[in-house]
């Protein structure tokens, strides 16, 4: 037996078939997204404690989300100077056909 039908057989067996894309999708950036309201404060903590490698943990009282999401950006961030930062703007129209919040 040759590695291939061995492979092919084992591929058969557990499913490996590939996920077909939503109907009239032409690639994975065609599917549906939906947008998350942020509360900007809360993502600006975040940006501001990554950006300083403070606190991995959200202050109590602030959206977790937001400022987990900043915080990423804080730390991705860390280092730039602020020139090189990209500029982060929190009202970024929701994707093309998509509801505006879950």
């Amino acid at each position: 037996m040759s590695n291939d039908h061995e492979l092919e057989r084992f591929k058969a067996e557990i499913n490996l078939a590939p996920t077909p894309a939503p109907e009239g999708a032409t690639a994975m950036t065609d599917t549906p997204r939906a947008a998350v309201e942020q509360p900007p404060a809360d993502w600006q903590a975040g940006y501001k404690a990554g950006l300083a490698g403070q606190q991995i943990q959200p202050p109590s009282g602030v959206d977790p989300l937001a400022w987990y999401s900043g915080l990423t950006e804080g730390r991705a961030d860390q280092g730039k100077p602020p020139e090189k930062r990209q500029p982060h703007t929190r009202q970024r129209p929701p994707a093309p056909d998509c509801p505006k919040t879950l």
